[in-house]
């Protein structure tokens, strides 16, 4: 089974930046046996923030005010 059929395109961009930040802390040597969990939940609340900050920050054309 494949998970990305289950996943909108928000979902499946925020699992992709969660991936590339747990990646990231692997390849620093932030994530041991101990806190394996602890990071996964980071990495995951990170990318979710970080699409919220910009949902929340970046307008589109639709949404600008324009003159009449």
């Amino acid at each position: 089974m494949d998970l990305r059929d289950e996943l909108n395109q928000s979902d499946q961009a925020v699992l992709q930046a969660a991936s590339q930040i747990f990646c990231t802390a692997i390849a620093a040597g932030k994530v041991n046996f101990a806190n394996h969990a602890q990071m996964f939940s980071y990495s995951i609340k990170a990318a979710v923030r970080m699409a919220s900050m910009v949902k929340h920050t970046v307008v589109t054309d639709e949404e600008l005010p324009w003159p009449e």
